[in-house]
């Protein structure tokens, strides 16, 4: 059923259908918020599943098999670890202009004018674990969606369709976290979530196609972000 599937769906957006159907179940299933980040690692498990099917799903493609997309995500396409560690340094430093950008934003709009101090996204004590649910959002994303798109659209509109699907992914999540939490504006924290993956998916895809769809910078660009 899962091949047949292909018929009808392109790998892209079957792959983005599997995503989004099974983080929608999961959410409406089990909405305690100690379960909810499970929900990042759906994209990269998905990915995984995807590539060990890759040639049932579309001989035709020659989509890459589960050893070469691992070993992609991990070293890059060469194994070049110079430019691996480049394009992570290159990464790290993107939050800072974004979220400068947010900040501009924010204060134009006096949203956070009854704030004097601003805490941390993530506790410290979590590093790791923020770090391994960044990886399971950027192995499904960057690492496997943006190189499917890239053979049917040009740059722009990949990275466009890649923030788009990014933004939809997280909306379940986002509005629940945002009621369960007491947020005074949930619909409005949803929305600035969903404009703000619109907007991070440009500088995500540009460090993962600078790196050859290699996991790590993305990674720790996300992880960067979350703390800033």
């Amino acid at each position: 059923l899962f091949v047949m599937a292909t018929s009808f769906l392109p790998v892209p957006f079957l792959f983005v259908f599997c995503v989004l159907t099974c983080t929608t179940a999961h959410v409406f299933a089990d909405q305690r918020l100690r379960l909810l980040s499970l929900v990042n690692f759906y994209p990269g498990i998905l990915a995984l599943v995807f590539s060990l099917f890759s040639n049932s799903l579309s001989p035709t493609l020659s989509l890459p098999g589960l050893q070469e997309f691992v070993q992609t995500s991990l070293f890059g396409p060469h194994f070049d670890i110079v430019r691996l560690l480049v394009n992570c340094c290159i990464g790290m430093l993107f939050p800072f202009a974004f979220v400068a950008f947010c900040e501009s934003v924010v204060v134009l709009a006096e949203w956070g004018k009854d704030s004097e101090s601003r805490t941390p996204v993530v506790p410290l004590r979590d590093l790791w674990f923020t770090f391994c649910r960044g990886c399971g959002e950027e192995l499904g994303w960057r690492c496997y969606l943006i190189p499917l798109l890239l053979r049917s659209f040009p740059v722009p509109v990949a990275l466009l369709l890649t923030g788009v699907v990014s933004a939809i992914y997280s909306v379940p999540t986002v509005l629940l976290a945002a009621y369960k939490s007491g947020t005074s504006r949930p619909l409005l924290t949803t929305l600035m979530h969903f404009l703000s993956c619109l907007v991070a998916a440009f500088p995500f895809g540009y460090v993962a196609i600078r790196s050859g769809f290699a996991l790590l910078p993305p990674a720790l660009l996300r992880l960067a972000l979350s703390y800033n």
